[in-house]
């Protein structure tokens, strides 16, 4: 019987905490035991503000995952997103590499590690280093330069930071259940690599996941990344104008998008009313869903009056 390993994967949003348990039960074959969803609470903008809270739902989220998988985790990798994260499309000269004439895989599997190390900045911490082309004695866009001969090896990678105040709170929170954190994630980045085919990268393809504190964008090129982004504005900010506009809870303006809202108002029936609680108010509001919709509305182009 082959040897099975178990990888659990926990993404800790604004709005939600996921947990994903899978079995790997081969080379490049994964088994879904379980996952878990549940409220998040702590996070602001994809940023760990309470680390208390945020580790209450962390666990609450692994421990469901783990009764219904029937296995104790024991580490994972988490998914890491905010406004503090950034990226650098940089060159760095391996001169390290081909010590004996010839490229081989071991020493390219030192390479991220090796830029890693040398991209460090003061309070930041490398989330990823990931080589995009190599370039040999001026011959640029390789690939994979095993077993080429060289005597000058260079590497273009497309490096992620983020600010290590923001993903030590977001490291303490998880260990604080009792799991190890065996690895760091950028979130879009891990999107892409689940939604896209090897052949959409190549031909270039950009990834926009609008989460509930921020919008996360990746885009492939010639199967590469060479662009990622974090903008600390996701679907946080529809259920705030919500809030704001008709002086609601934020729960009831949150259950309201979700029932009610719409990108285009013109679809919904100008007949339709709906009712929200008031701030301070034993009555509730009525007002036109149409009203409501034009708070989430898509930018005006040619609607239908």
């Amino acid at each position: 019987m082959r040897e099975t390993r178990i990888i659990t994967a926990i993404d800790v949003g604004t709005t939600k905490v996921c947990t994903i348990i899978g079995r790997r039960t081969g080379p490049g074959d994964m088994e879904v035991l379980a996952h878990s969803i549940v409220p998040s609470a702590g996070l602001k903008k994809g940023n760990v503000a309470d680390v208390a809270a945020s580790e209450r739902s962390i666990r609450t989220s692994i421990r469901d995952a783990e009764s219904k998988a029937g296995v104790k985790i024991q580490s994972a990798y988490v998914g890491v997103t905010g406004a503090h994260v950034s990226f650098v499309n940089r060159s760095d000269e391996l001169d390290w590499v081909s010590k004996h004439g010839v490229v081989t895989s071991d020493e390219l599997s030192r390479v991220p590690g090796a830029v890693a190390s040398s991209g460090a900045e003061p309070e930041r911490i490398v989330i990823h280093a990931l080589p995009r082309t190599y370039t040999i004695d001026d011959q640029k866009g390789i690939r994979n330069p095993v077993g080429m001969h060289t005597s000058n090896l260079k590497v273009e990678s497309h490096v992620v930071t983020g600010a290590s105040s923001f993903t030590d709170k977001l490291v303490e929170a998880v260990e604080n259940t009792g799991v190890q954190v065996e690895g760091l994630v950028l979130e879009p980045l891990a999107s892409g690599e689940a939604v896209l085919t090897s052949t959409e990268m190549e031909q270039g393809a950009a990834i926009v996941d609008i989460g509930g504190g921020t919008t996360d964008i990746v885009v492939f090129k010639n199967g590469v990344v060479n662009y990622t982004a974090v903008i600390p504005v996701g679907g946080y900010q529809f259920t705030n104008d919500i809030c704001l506009t008709y002086n609601t809870p934020f729960d009831a303006a949150e259950s309201a998008k979700i029932a009610y809202a719409h990108t285009q108002p013109y679809v919904v029936g100008s007949n339709e009313d709906i009712a929200l609680p008031v701030i301070g108010r034993t009555t509730e509001r009525r007002l036109p869903r149409r009203d409501l919709c034009q708070l989430t509305r898509e930018p005006r182009r040619n609607w239908p009056d």
